[in-house]
This record gives C-alpha cells, sequence and structure tokens, in this order.
C-alpha cells in the first residue's frame, strides 16, 4: 500500500508539474513594466513625403510659402520679388521700378538691369531683373541686400535659406527641410565621441581611480579639447552625468558646489576650444528616484515624485547652460531603446518600446520648454532586428523572446513610436552597411534588406525627422592594424556618399586607465586618426557648397540689432498678387491697345494715300 501511495503522490506531482508548466505559458511575459493582454495603441506610420521638384524657399527656419517658385538658371537662383517681400512684411510697388520699402530699408532695382539701390547705396548684382514665366524675378542676392542677410542654396535639397542677422551667427543647430543647418548654411562634419570628458573634469572631486594625476584629469581634457581644435573639428559627443550629480539632486551642499564647479568648467572648455557637444544627460537614471519609488516610475509614470525631481533638474540644468554656444543638442539618453521590453538580461523588469517613447516626448517638451531653439535627440542605438516584434511579444503575453525579424513596415511602426516627441532620430552604426548582415524584410517580396545609412535616412525622412550618426565604426580586433584601415576608408566614404551630415566616432582619446587598454579607444593620432581628419574635410568640401555665394556682396553684414529689417514670415492677401499681375497686364494691354490704334492710323494713311 505504501509502494501505491508513492506512486500515486508521484503522479499527482507530476501532473501538477504539468499543469503548471502549461499555464505558464500562457501567463503573460513577467520581466516587462508594460501592461499586458491590453490593446496594442494604434501606430499612424506617416505617408511617403511627395517628391520634391520645386525649390523651397525659408527666411531664417521658417517656410516662404511662394505661389511663384524660386527658379535656378546657371548658377543664379531668382526669387518671385514682389511676392517674397510681402511675404516678409514690406511694401512693394511694381512698374518700371520696383520700390521695396520697410520700417528701416528702402530698395529700388529696375527691370533689366544689374544694380540695386539700397539706402541711397548701389551695388551691383550677378544677374539682370527679369520676367520667367510672365513673373519679375531677382538674382537671390537682392534679399541678402535688402535684408542685410546670408543666402545660401542647397542644390541637394532644392533649399533656399536667406538667413538674417537674428541667426546668421548664432551658432544653433536647425532642422530646416529635413537636413541640419547652423548660422544659415548646412551642416556636415565626421568628428568624434568623446565621451568621458565630464568625468575627467570631475575626477578632481571624485577620487576616480581611472583619472589620477592632473595630466589625466582637467588637464586632459583640455589637451583633448585642444587636439580636436587645431585639427579642425567643430563638435563632439559626451556623457555629462557624474558621480556628484546624485548628490547634488539629493541637496548635498558639497557635492553641489563641485558638480557646479565641474559643469562649469566643462562649458568653459568647450567654449574656449569653440567645441560644441551633444549633450547627453542619462536622464534614465536613479539619480531622480524619490523615496519609495523605482527607475520604473520614473520612467512610466508621469505623475510620479522621482519625475517631478527630473523635471527640476532639467529645468535647472538646461536653464543654466541654454545659452552656451558649445551646446549643439539636447541628449536624453545612451542607447535607451536596447534596455526596452527584453532590455540586456532578458529576464530584467524593463519599460516597453511605447512606455520609451512617451518619456522621450515628455523630457523633450520639458526641455523645449527651456529652450525652445536647441534640437532634441533620444541618443539610441540602431533598431534591434526584431525591435517592434519585440514589443508586442510583451504585450501578447509571450514568455521569452519574440525574434521575428521586423519587416520595413514594421520598422517604420517602432520607429513612429519611439520618435514622434523628438527632433533627431539617433543612430548607433557599427559596420553599418558593411557587414551583409540582414536586419529588415521588404513587405512587398519578402526580399532581404540590408541595413544602410540610405535606410535610415529614408526612415528617419519618412516620420519627418533628420538622422544622426552618434557612434560609429569598423568594429575589429586591434584599430592599429593596417588590415582594418581601409574598411574604416571605406567606411568613412559610405558616410560622405549618403551624405549624413553628423557623423561621432568611436571614440576619440580617454584617460581613463580601465578604458584606455580597450579597443578602440585610442583613436588620437596615426593613420586611423588621419583618415578621420580627411573624411571630415571630404564631406564638406561634397556639400558645403554654395552654388549662389557670388550672390553674397557683404554690402553691410553685421549682427547690430537695427540691421534687422524683417521680423517674420506673414500671410498676405493673394489679392495683392493679383493687383501687381492686373496691373502689369493692364500697362501691357494699354501699350497694345495703343500700339494697335498707332497701326490703324499708318494703314488709313496708307490706304488715303494710294486712294
Amino acid at each position: 500500500m505504501d509502494v501505491v501511495k508513492k506512486i500515486s503522490v508521484f503522479v499527482l506531482a507530476m501532473l501538477m508539474l504539468c499543469s503548471v508548466t502549461v499555464t505558464a505559458y500562457e501567463l503573460p511575459q513577467k520581466y516587462s513594466s508594460d501592461s499586458y493582454l491590453t490593446e496594442i495603441p494604434e501606430v499612424n506610420v506617416p505617408a511617403e513625403p511627395a517628391v520634391q521638384t520645386e525649390i523651397l524657399t525659408y527666411f531664417n527656419r521658417d517656410l516662404v510659402p511662394l505661389t511663384n517658385p524660386a527658379k535656378k538658371q546657371g548658377n543664379t537662383v531668382y526669387i518671385p520679388v514682389r511676392e517674397f517681400f510681402l511675404r516678409l512684411g514690406f511694401t512693394v510697388e511694381e512698374g518700371r521700378t520696383i520700390r521695396i520699402s520697410g520700417s528701416n530699408v528702402t530698395a529700388e532695382l529696375k527691370k533689366g538691369k544689374r544694380n540695386i539701390t539700397v539706402n541711397g547705396k548701389t551695388v551691383s548684382l550677378t544677374s539682370p531683373v527679369k520676367k520667367i514665366g510672365g513673373v519679375t524675378m531677382a538674382p537671390a542676392g537682392v534679399a541678402a541686400e535688402v535684408l542685410n542677410a546670408k543666402v545660401w542654396y542647397d542644390e541637394l535639397s532644392k533649399t533656399l535659406v536667406v538667413s538674417d542677422a537674428s541667426h546668421r551667427s548664432d551658432d544653433i543647430l536647425r532642422a530646416i527641410n529635413y537636413k541640419f543647418w547652423m548660422n544659415g548654411e548646412p551642416y556636415y562634419e565626421i568628428s568624434f565621441n568623446k565621451f568621458d570628458l565630464c568625468y575627467q573634469i570631475a575626477a578632481k572631486y571624485t577620487k576616480d581611480a581611472g583619472y589620477r594625476g592632473e595630466e589625466n584629469q582637467i588637464g586632459g581634457a583640455e589637451d583633448a579639447l585642444k587636439i580636436l581644435h587645431e585639427n579642425g573639428f567643430r563638435s563632439i559627443r559626451a556623457f555629462v552625468h557624474c558621480n556628484l550629480r546624485g548628490s547634488f539632486v539629493k541637496g548635498k551642499e558639497t557635492s553641489t558646489e563641485y558638480y557646479l564647479e565641474s559643469m562649469d568648467t566643462l562649458f568653459d572648455l568647450l567654449d574656449k576650444y569653440e567645441i560644441q557637444c551633444v549633450i547627453c544627460m542619462q536622464l534614465p537614471s536613479s539619480d531622480f528616484c524619490a523615496k519609495g519609488e523605482d527607475f520604473f516610475d520614473l520612467i512610466c509614470n508621469r505623475d510620479s515624485e522621482s519625475r517631478k525631481i527630473m523635471y527640476e533638474f532639467i529645468d535647472f540644468y538646461v536653464g543654466r547652460y541654454k545659452d552656451r554656444k558649445s551646446v549643439f543638442m539636447w541628449e536624453i539618453v545612451n542607447e535607451g531603446n536596447l534596455e526596452c521590453d527584453i532590455g540586456w538580461q532578458i529576464k530584467d523588469n524593463r519599460y516597453s518600446l511605447y512606455q520609451l517613447g512617451q518619456f522621450y516626448a515628455d523630457c523633450a517638451e520639458r526641455i523645449h520648454m527651456n529652450d525652445p531653439e536647441r534640437l532634441v535627440t533620444g541618443g539610441d542605438a540602431c533598431l534591434r532586428p526584431s525591435q517592434w516584434h519585440q514589443y508586442l511579444g510583451v504585450k501578447e503575453g509571450t514568455i521569452g523572446v519574440n525574434w521575428t525579424k521586423d519587416t520595413l513596415e514594421d520598422r517604420l511602426k517602432a520607429y513612429t513610436m519611439l520618435y514622434y516627441g523628438l527632433d533627431v532620430v539617433s543612430g548607433h552604426c557599427y559596420n553599418t552597411g558593411s557587414t551583409g548582415t540582414e536586419y529588415a524584410v521588404s513587405d512587398t517580396d519578402a526580399t532581404k534588406v540590408n541595413e544602410s545609412f540610405d535606410l535610415l535616412m529614408k526612415e528617419s525622412r519618412r516620420i519627418g525627422k533628420i538622422f544622426y550618426n552618434g557612434e560609429t565604426a569598423v568594429q575589429c580586433e586591434e584599430y592599429s592594424d593596417e588590415e582594418w584601415l581601409e574598411p574604416s576608408k571605406a567606411f568613412i566614404q559610405a558616410m560622405i556618399d549618403s551624405g549624413v551630415q553628423v557623423n561621432h566616432w568611436w571614440t576619440f582619446h580617454t584617460n581613463d586607465a580601465y578604458h584606455a587598454p580597450k579597443i578602440g579607444w585610442q583613436v588620437t593620432e596615426g593613420a586611423l586618426f588621419e583618415a578621420i581628419k580627411d573624411g571630415n574635410k571630404r564631406i564638406k568640401e561634397k556639400y558645403v557648397v554654395n552654388f549662389i555665394s557670388a550672390e553674397n556682396t557683404n554690402n553691410a553684414w553685421t549682427d547690430a540689432p537695427d540691421t534687422l529689417v524683417a521680423a517674420a514670415v506673414t500671410d498676405i492677401d493673394t489679392s495683392e498678387l493679383a493687383k501687381g499681375c492686373n496691373a502689369s497686364y493692364s500697362f501691357t494691354g494699354f501699350a497694345i491697345a495703343f500700339a494697335a490704334c498707332f497701326c490703324a492710323i499708318l494703314l488709313k494713311k496708307r490706304s488715303t494715300a494710294k486712294v
């Protein structure tokens, strides 16, 4: 009987185990902080943007909606004089002489002539004013003279930008027609991550064992920036959180003093060497976690005390440094998307792709409240090959990880969900487009598509953003070996050919004793450094070319406030345009009628004489 009992107990235990095992696969993914078995949010991927065939004209960063768009003939770009200046709030009288007048400027130019007189001073345009398609057009240089502005034409994007003194030299990176512009010019660069710049400076106070001695602390940071400046690099990317920040947030007086001194020193050095920095603030951080709350309250609960603490920090930090010219872009975190849904260790409790997208949007909104001018990016790595399906797996209650490879349409859903609230899409591109790795599958014929710079730029534009290559390199065993130099050169060339505007190589020299021996962390000199330096030069030579540079005569260009003669782009009554056209037509009609009468009189005289 004991044997029967034992067998019965064993069988019952096995049945219970099987039951538990079977049931377990029906349970939701227990490692996600997102609610499970709920409706998946609808993601509306923006439609494919129309192919741009006409030149778009911008005043500073505002689109000037021209009924008659600018035209390019040879190397001269013409703008419709009357409509352009009416849109900027000027009074325009058009006859044989065109008179343009505003609050502190008066200009005159004549049809068929090259000269323009502005406030009594006469200069020459590159081409005469003429009719194109029945509309009076003048070389774009007319805007430079009247507005005291820089005029730039970007052939690649068919974009004409007129930048006056308010934007011409403020060193603020802006997004215009899906491209980066600064000071009225398109911005291109291949430079570096200098990830440890903040750690070096703060090491004076944190006693970080990785940075011993002045030569590895502030002195090392200054040496690095000096080398970058002397070699023509103008931007870097750096992490600016450090061990002092947590104590600063919690209000410890000594740490507050040290933290502010470290941050002020960082921005002072950047300013000194004219280097701008992508400021990676690492906002998803335990530094901001309130008592009784955790990391997920910060990320996922908009009403948490932790979120309020983080907002207070954003207000302080961005408010304190927003006027520094050394701020290139604000960045929220490093590779936050790799922590979504499954995380690095898979069995961690993680936030979801949807929750991170909301967090990004909330952070960007708060940053823009303090600094409405600067662009904000997330700081992400390139999307995982299964990023969308991993999110679906969590929402559908899948145990384990859904490794189904995303289609191109799936990727666009992930892009839209993650980046809708940001200005710039970030990707960390290692070996991108050069390894043959198949990341995505097309929706139409299941053709496997390799992730490339062209694809990343196309996807970013599809959702209305610009792509930023935040970390990039060819992964290899030893960066100093000659065998890796040629692949690196080919990779740099791929960036140039694709027209990715801002690229930060991983990484410029580190003074950290623990990281210094690692592969790729010591690009300071040698063949690879020279290749990156050469690539930075060539990308500018290829794209930073102004086809209408001759239009910029430097007639008055100063940054004094009284040189600003236009406030902003304004709506106009289209009847004003029609009135100008009618006036032109009525003059033409009068001329035709007069000619007809004159000819009739002559014919009548000839007829009479013949008789």
